[in-house]
């Protein structure tokens, strides 16, 4: 338990850190002494969205209470091990990505689950999906922005806008579908593409995927738009290129564990430049694993490069808002790799092979960004 002094008058919250007339029994002045247990996240209230745990169970707005070293070094609970890791509980003590936008493409996604019930989440005009095609969609998107403080399902950088484009079956992907849904986020920061495909309209020979290719180096180095889309989990050998991460202004992901092994086996899709996070195990670490049922309550567990890429998504976003509040505006792509990542050489996981990657370094981003 720790101590603290309020600075403010301050309503107490019960059940859930949210604000809501009807879970207020009390208040504190300033200068009352309270017991805090945990760290929590809650809803985002002037651009904070950090919340103090009571000894008493009851819950607090962090923003009038008076920092301390002892409060400073409480982490944030969540049901991820990747928030310390990564500096992430860290970087929410000045940006949890509010006035920042990230656009989401995927099968499809139920902007109604819990675990975005206090999120910032829009959906763009996009195809018609089914249930079964938001399974996947829902998951990347309570990477990138969850706010079910309750259950743990809190993502990466909950204050941010999130805009959603559906693209419906991945089996039906073509460019041009891809190509029009990234033109209806052309306002956002980052856009994060959870998927892979080696379709016949992708490759760079194909007029629609020249037109896709332009588009993105368009976004790219007109707009500073960040692409990062992940490599593929389904490659025979290492080295087979999958789209979009193949494009040359895309950042390709694929997730490793602590070991620097893949986290698909011996499945994952390595080539020249594919940013690999290490450490990445699955986001969500005690999520309920749902086979047949999706459930508002619910979310599919998944592993591999898909919540690998919106992992890193989000964390770029993070990254983003950093480098705007300190230094007046955003990195460039080069500028993101130059000074967040390492360039590594790993043997491909079926062959001899060996390949000039990035490792994305959470010791440079909390160098960077002093946390």
């Amino acid at each position: 338990m720790t101590k603290a002094i309020v600075n403010g008058y301050l309503n107490i919250r019960t059940e859930n850190p949210t604000i809501n007339v009807f879970n207020n029994p009390g208040y504190y002045k300033p200068g009352d002494i309270i017991e805090i247990s945990e760290k929590v996240l809650g809803q985002t209230h002037k651009g904070n969205n950090i919340w103090y745990k009571l000894s008493n169970g009851g819950y607090v707005w962090s923003e009038r209470v008076s920092k301390s070293e002892d409060l400073a070094a409480i982490a944030v609970h969540s049901k991820s091990s990747l928030f310390t890791k990564w500096g992430i509980d860290r970087l929410w003590e000045s940006t949890n990505g509010k006035n920042m936008k990230i656009g989401l493409i995927d099968t499809g996604i139920r902007a109604d689950h819990l675990s975005l019930k206090f999120s910032n989440v829009s959906v763009v005009e996009g195809l018609e999906t089914t249930l079964t095609e938001s399974f996947h969609g829902t998951y990347m998107a309570a990477i990138i922005a969850g706010s079910d403080t309750k259950n743990g399902y809190v993502g990466v950088a909950p204050g941010v806008e999130l805009k959603f484009c559906a693209m419906g079956s991945i089996n039906n992907l073509s460019s041009k579908k891809l190509a029009n849904c990234i033109k209806q986020l052309e306002d956002v920061d980052v856009i994060s593409m959870s998927f892979a495909t080696r379709h016949d309209s992708f490759k760079p020979k194909e007029k629609d995927a020249k037109d896709l290719i332009s588009l993105i180096n368009q976004f790219t180095l007109k707009k500073n738009i960040i692409f990062v889309a992940a490599s593929g989990n389904k490659g025979p050998h290492g080295g087979i290129q999958f789209y979009p991460a193949a494009y040359e202004n895309v950042i390709s992901v694929s997730g490793h564990n602590e070991n620097d092994q893949s986290l698909v086996d011996d499945d994952a899709t390595i080539w020249d430049g594919v940013t690999l996070i290490s450490s990445f195990g699955n986001y969500f670490d005690q999520a309920p694993s749902v086979v047949t049922d999706f459930s508002a309550n619910d979310l599919v567990e998944f592993k591999g490069s898909s919540p690998a890429c919106a992992f890193t998504a989000g964390l770029i976003t993070l990254i983003q808002s950093q480098a705007q509040s300190q230094n007046g505006q955003k990195l460039t792509k080069a500028e993101l790799i130059n000074t967040c990542f390492d360039t590594v050489t790993v043997k491909s996981n079926k062959t001899i092979d060996r390949f000039q990657t990035h490792m994305l370094n959470d010791k440079k981003i909390k160098s960077r960004f002093k946390l």
